[in-house]
């Protein structure tokens, strides 16, 4: 495999951050066309055991039809059946289910009756999640429930665009295009920050971080063909800056003061501008991102000369060597199980995010509804300004 280019340097004492791990497989499964083909079902549900079989960490994403409840159900029993006869775990197995499609009290009824105590995810835009919050707020306390409220990754380059997230990855939970891989890495601020901000120890963690994540990439088996191809093209990083809520607890800070917030914006911008930093640095000891050169823009007539030298200027000023670096999740936001509201006052910082994360929710047990609408329609508003402010592509 190629070196990735990004310098390994020890950690100097500091709290490391967590090796990298591949993000898992999103299984995309249009139910009513597996149930009436008995060799699509049994071939799907074969891959899946397979890949259970393997350890490969798996989150099932079913697209229903007129939010066909007997259908799910269905392929829930076989594919239960199936993991069985194969003496595996159905709790490994996430549930990925679009919210706007069934209503949530039913999907979680399904999959706890066929394949057992488990995760299931609930992907919707805001105005989905915003119909669907009564049915979603009963369910805040039961282990398992996640809402992925973050349809969209943006790329760390400039030349790249925003894509569409319809998929979430097992285990982290990180809302993902259909087909894509991760290398995952965990990085708690809590651990290498403190009141100054970015701090030699933070960057050194960071520069860890990526060199892992470069690791992952030039060594891991992807399972399927078309997570190596997503691999080699984008070769995307997540990551995943955790600990923000212990952060601000440990500083002494005050949550809900603007002061706070802008602290924490600073912070992040500048995680991020090392990362990208990096990444642009490996580039030199490397190759570009060959979804960078993929899309040099193809330019006839007389002016093609022109148009390439243009092209070729923004990529020695923009290219990097990672499409996506940075993940963050609301839920970070909050100190370990405390789920104050005065912490959503920090939920602008996702907009220095390149994904959102939602695995490990603290218990909302004392959200009520208006607080639990509250705050995914913070999100929702949030997600709608970055992606009307976002920089589709670097000016030539």
């Amino acid at each position: 495999m190629p070196e990735s280019g990004i310098t390994r340097k020890p950690l100097a004492g500091q709290r490391p951050a967590c090796g990298a791990v591949p993000g898992g497989l999103s299984v995309r499964v249009l139910v009513p066309d597996v149930m009436n083909c008995p060799t699509a079902c049994e071939r799907t549900t074969g891959q899946i055991v397979d890949q259970v079989a393997r350890e490969t960490s798996v989150a099932v994403r079913v697209t229903l039809r007129d939010g066909n409840a007997a259908g799910l159900q269905a392929f829930c029993t076989v594919l239960a059946h199936a993991l069985h006869a194969a003496g595996l775990p159905t709790s490994s197995v996430e549930l990925s289910v679009d919210v706007a499609a069934l209503a949530p009290e039913i999907a979680f009824g399904i999959r706890r009756r066929t394949l057992g105590p488990g995760v299931v995810n609930f992907l919707g835009d805001g105005e989905a999640i915003a119909r669907r919050s009564l049915s979603l707020w009963r369910l805040r306390g039961v282990p398992g429930m996640r809402v992925a409220a973050w349809p969209s990754v943006n790329s760390a380059c400039a030349l790249l665009d925003a894509e569409a997230a319809h998929d979430v990855l097992p285990v982290s939970g990180l809302q993902v295009p259909a087909a894509s891989a991760w290398a995952v890495v965990r990085l708690p601020l809590d651990g290498c920050a403190d009141a100054s901000g970015m701090t030699p120890a933070l960057r050194e963690a960071l520069d860890a971080a990526l060199a892992s994540a470069d690791a992952l990439h030039d060594s891991s088996r992807w399972p399927t063909a078309a997570l190596r191809q997503d691999a080699w093209l984008n070769r995307r990083v997540a990551i995943v800056v955790e600990g923000i809520g212990d952060y601000v607890l440990a500083i002494g800070r005050d949550p809900a003061a603007h002061a706070t917030l802008a602290l924490l914006d600073g912070l992040l911008a500048d995680v991020r501008q090392h990362l990208v930093t990096a990444s642009a640095a490996a580039v030199v000891r490397t190759e570009t991102l060959p979804a960078i050169t993929t899309t040099s823009p193809r330019a006839g007539g007389r002016h093609a000369g022109e148009w390439q030298r243009l092209w070729l200027n923004a990529v020695r000023r923009a290219a990097l060597r990672h499409r996506n670096l940075l993940a963050l999740s609301p839920w970070s936001l909050f100190p370990a199980g405390d789920a104050n509201m005065s912490y959503t006052n920090l939920l602008p910082l996702l907009r220095h995010a390149d994904a959102c994360c939602f695995a490990g929710a603290p218990a909302l047990l004392r959200w009520n509804v208006k607080d639990f609408s509250y705050f995914h329609g913070r999100i929702s508003a949030l997600l709608k300004r970055v992606r009307a402010d976002s920089v589709v592509a670097e000016r030539l």
